[in-house]
């Protein structure tokens, strides 16, 4: 083998070498990353599992706002979620289910269907053993119990009779930061022997009429610029406190 064709061997095979460990970097980072994706489902869906069981309550009813559906574990959180930020209400409970394939059934119309029925959004009642661990990580086993589905949708035109005075309903601060103007309100919506509470988040602008001094709790009555717009459009006109 002459000089030129032994560099271009030499150069061949390192390239080689180069393409080779590129590639099995290229696996192992993607190996890392199932993992952790593994890691998170295993932590977001089964967190629960992870500590001291300190109470079962049994045959205890609860409902939730569904999170998640997936990978064997039905997710349903204890409130809203505002971008980053969350605000929780003691109507509702933060619990995972093993997805067992359980009978569904729909809130208004009654029929009957599979766990996949149940998405995001979704408001959850269903009946069982509930186990509480330590951190207020907790499991619901509906053992032998349909669970009942609330969809999203229906639930929003449920929200919309509600701000539009069609409903009755209880109206409360739940939080409120001077700094920066913003306010969440609580409705108390009461449906069937069911309460099914809500939360908007707004921001008091400059034009917006305050009656009375807002507290955590206090009760009001609202009005809004243009009931019209879609829930997230909504825009404060007046808050009056209710004093008691």
């Amino acid at each position: 083998m002459n000089m030129n064709k032994r560099n271009v061997v030499i150069i061949v095979a390192f390239v080689a070498i180069i393409a080779l460990g590129g590639v099995l970097l290229f696996i192992s980072k993607d190996k890392e990353v199932d993992n952790t994706i593994n890691n998170d489902v295993n932590i977001v869906y089964d967190i629960s599992r992870q500590g001291e069981l300190i109470e079962t309550i049994e045959d205890t009813t609860i409902q939730g706002v569904v999170e998640m559906n997936r990978n064997g574990y039905i997710y349903a959180f204890n409130g809203q979620h505002f971008g980053e930020f969350g605000f929780e209400m003691g109507e509702y409970t933060s619990t995972n289910i093993d997805n067992k394939n359980q009978e569904c059934i729909d809130y208004f119309t009654l029929e009957k269907y599979d766990t996949n029925y149940i998405q995001e959004g979704d408001i959850i009642i269903c009946k069982g053993d509930l186990k509480k661990y330590y951190m207020r990580h907790c499991d619901l086993d509906t053992k032998d119990n349909p669970i009942i589905v609330l969809k999203a949708d229906d639930y929003n035109k449920m929200k919309k009779e509600t701000l539009s005075g069609k409903r009755e309903t209880t109206i409360t601060v739940g939080e409120y930061f001077d700094n920066n103007g913003e306010i969440y309100i609580k409705y108390e919506m009461l449906d069937k022997e069911y309460k099914l509470p809500f939360v908007l988040k707004f921001t008091i602008t400059d034009d917006t009429e305050i009656k009375g001094s807002l507290g955590i709790g206090k009760k009001l009555k609202i009005q809004y610029k243009d009931l019209n717009v879609s829930i997230d459009e909504l825009k404060l006109k007046t808050i009056e406190v209710i004093e008691e």
